[in-house]
């Protein structure tokens, strides 16, 4: 599976890199974006993400908690009227998460929400503007504005900020595997991003977790193009990956593994721990020492 999605990626990439590139010639420039079209509906004739309501996969709640406003960039907001608040914290209080893995922390509202809907402990992680290598991102924020806002509210002690990019993130060095019940993928959006973080976070779901893919919409406008495009990439590799109705949230559940192979995977992993422990040692100048973490 991993490799179609490489396949697909790379061809996503050439055709991005096409529109990217300026070219004096008008000529060239309206090819480059009538070839993405074409990449575009054919991966959404083939691959599309079939659209899914809210109670498929939540509870109704009698009462939500009001959000946190502070610093507030997930919908609804002043500019984007539809509200993705309401269906992300249905899936909280219906999932009951102990652990939830963030990717693209931004200013913390979304964090901070989720600290005061369930008693979780976040991991998010969030680059500075020096490691930043995508297109489409939100934020550059400082080190600073990252995360100030469940700090402010008091949630510092329920959360692991990871100062890093996605790309360069490396979850074994801080979540065991099959120990997540929620990740969160907001990071940046550019396709390469979307599936690399799917992968990135795959190894440590929990049988049964759920993945939710922020700014994924079929109108595929702006910035909402690339994790929608990536979303249906990886419903060519089998992961069946739905839209939320009038949302932008991309729903994806990790099926619950039959006990016997969840025992071998368990001994494969232990034995291969401790070969590695016996041929290795860890070095000081290690990936995870380089990394900022608070």
């Amino acid at each position: 599976m991993r490799w179609t999605a490489e396949v697909l990626v790379f061809l996503d990439s050439r055709c991005e890199l096409l529109v990217a590139t300026h070219s004096p010639y008008a000529w060239k420039a309206r090819m480059a974006k009538a070839m993405v079209r074409v990449w575009d509906a054919w991966l959404a004739r083939h691959w599309g993400l079939p659209s899914a309501q809210i109670d498929e996969f939540a509870a109704a709640q009698a009462e939500l908690v009001r959000p946190i406003e502070d610093d507030r960039n997930l919908p609804p907001t002043a500019a984007v009227p539809h509200d993705d608040f309401t269906p992300l914290a249905r899936i909280l209080l219906t999932e009951r998460p102990q652990k939830v893995l963030e990717l693209g922390t931004g200013h913390g509202n979304t964090t901070a929400n989720i600290c005061a809907l369930v008693d979780a402990h976040v991991i998010t992680v969030n680059a500075l503007p020096h490691q930043m290598s995508g297109r489409v991102v939100t934020f550059a924020l400082t080190q600073d504005d990252i995360g100030r806002v469940y700090r402010k509210h008091g949630y510092a002690d329920r959360v692991t900020q990871i100062f890093e990019s996605t790309i360069a993130f490396d979850p074994d060095g801080y979540l065991p595997r099959d120990s997540v019940d929620l990740a969160i993928i907001d990071a940046c959006h550019d396709s390469s991003f979307v599936t690399n973080d799917f992968f990135k976070v795959l190894p440590s779901l929990r049988g049964n977790a759920v993945v939710l893919f922020h700014d994924t919409h079929p109108s595929m406008e702006r910035h909402l193009a690339g994790s929608y495009r990536a979303c249906m990439q990886l419903r060519a590799c089998g992961f069946d990956i739905r839209h939320i109705t009038g949302t932008w949230w991309g729903f994806w559940r990790k099926p619950r593994e039959p006990r016997r192979r969840r025992w071998r995977a368990s001994l494969l992993r232990i034995a291969t721990r401790i070969i590695l422990r016996l041929r290795f040692r860890p070095s000081v100048g290690s990936r995870r020492a380089q990394t900022i973490v608070s």
